[in-house]
C-alpha cells in the first residue's frame, strides 16, 4: 500500500485534486482532508485600519512576526522531521493536507493528479 501526503493552499484546491482522484476509479484509493485554521478576515481588516495598507487587503496579527503553528490532525502516520515541519509551516497558514493511500502501481498516478491541483510535498 502506499501514501502520499500533500499539502494544498487552500481546501478548494485539494478537493479538486480528491474529486479528480476518485472519477480514476483506482483500485483501493483512501482519501482524507484536514482543513488547517482560517483566518480572522474581520480582525484582519481591523488591525490593518492602523497601518495604512491598501484597502481590503489583510494582515495576519501574530505575536513576534510569526504565524503560531496549529497543531497537525491526530492520526497514526510516522513523519520525517522534515516532512512534519512542512506540513506544520503549511496547515498553520490555512493550507489543506490531503493523505492519500493506494495500491502500489498507482503512485505516478495519484502523485500526477496531486501536483496538477497544486498539491506539494516536502
Amino acid at each position: 500500500m502506499g501514501r502520499l501526503i500533500a499539502l494544498f493552499q487552500g481546501q478548494a484546491e485539494a478537493t479538486h485534486a480528491v474529486d479528480e482522484l476518485h472519477r480514476l476509479g483506482l483500485p483501493g484509493l483512501d482519501t482524507a482532508v484536514y482543513e488547517g485554521p482560517r483566518l480572522d478576515e474581520d480582525r484582519g481588516r481591523d488591525v490593518l485600519a492602523g497601518t495604512g495598507g491598501p484597502p481590503g487587503s489583510m494582515v495576519i496579527p501574530t505575536t513576534g512576526g510569526m504565524v503560531p503553528l496549529a497543531p497537525l490532525p491526530k492520526w497514526n502516520i510516522k513523519l520525517d522531521p522534515a516532512d512534519e515541519e512542512f506540513l506544520q509551516q503549511g496547515f498553520s497558514r490555512g493550507g489543506t493536507i490531503v493523505v492519500t493511500e493506494f495500491n502500489d502501481n498507482f503512485e505516478p498516478q495519484v502523485r500526477k493528479v496531486i501536483i496538477k491541483h497544486g498539491g506539494r510535498f516536502s
